[in-house]
């Protein structure tokens, strides 16, 4: 922070700053693909980084898998992150100390699952946390990436195959939910 010293008896003042000693650790997300079928893989990409010199002490990220996924396992992680503890849909990763300025990848695979209802054109939503002790900032810790489940299958057929005219022609519309 900054502090002004001012010296009345001179008529002047100093101007002094510091750097604190805080990290700002971010996060941003992505998932592929942008459409997924019932019983699909989704990969989730957690990007995260310390944007300041000094280390982040005690970071923890985590990640609520929206409703109709479940987690299947880590792709990559880098060294110095502890394996995912999973509950349920919601997953945490922890490591003691994040460098300065470092950058880093944790990627994992999910499936959309039928073992919960869901709906045709559902778009799935999952959300990310990170957070270290003393982040100055907090605007940049939550993030989230959307897929969209398809499952509606749609089918027009018609009878008779010949029309003749005066007589009655029919569609017939099955529409089925694969999700």
């Amino acid at each position: 922070w900054d502090d002004i010293v001012e010296n009345p008896q001179q008529g002047s003042a100093y101007l002094y700053a510091c750097e604190l000693p805080w990290p700002d650790v971010a996060l941003t997300k992505t998932v592929e693909p942008a459409l997924v079928y019932p019983n699909g893989v989704l990969t989730y990409t957690l990007a995260f980084e310390n944007t300041e010199p000094h280390p982040g002490m005690g970071v923890n990220i985590t990640d609520t898998l929206p409703a109709g996924t479940s987690f299947v396992g880590m792709v990559s992680a880098p060294p110095g992150w502890g394996d995912p503890n999973v509950n349920g849909r919601r997953i945490n990763w922890y490591t003691d100390t994040l460098d300065g300025r470092a950058v880093g990848q944790l990627v994992f695979t999910a499936v959309a699952s039928q073992a919960e209802p869901i709906s045709a054109d559902w778009i799935l939503t999952n959300n990310a946390s990170i957070g270290a002790m003393g982040d100055i900032t907090n605007t940049n810790n939550l993030t989230s990436a959307s897929t969209v489940l398809q499952g509606l299958e749609i089918r027009k057929s018609h009878s008779p195959a010949t029309v003749t005219a005066a007589w009655n022609f029919y569609y017939f519309i099955d529409v089925s939910n694969q999700a």
